[in-house]
């Protein structure tokens, strides 16, 4: 969102708002990071962790759009699971 602030304004205070969001919930991250390997390597690695949760949310979106676009059964193949034929025993079952 913060790079749309910059075609619009208007976003600037809801991108900082969902950016300080992500810090806080992810606070304890930073602060092992901090405790263990110090204050400037918990800095730098914020710009990571904020392309880390970027590229999670694009591989959301993908997954949605090939789910709801490319995702379809192909002519002549059947589901795996898809029945062969009548079932032994009548083909009903008493149990679902």
């Amino acid at each position: 969102m913060l790079p749309a602030a910059y075609w619009q304004p208007w976003l600037l205070p809801w991108a900082l708002g969902a950016a300080g969001l992500v810090m806080l919930m992810n606070l304890p991250t930073y602060a092992f990071f901090s405790r263990i390997r110090g204050v400037g390597f918990a800095l730098r690695a914020v710009p990571l962790h904020f392309l880390y949760h970027l590229c999670n949310g694009v591989s959301v979106l993908g997954g949605i759009l090939w789910w709801g676009v490319v995702d379809r059964a192909l002519p002549r193949l059947r589901p795996i699971g898809a029945a062969r034929g009548p079932r032994l025993g009548g083909g009903t079952s008493a149990t679902p």
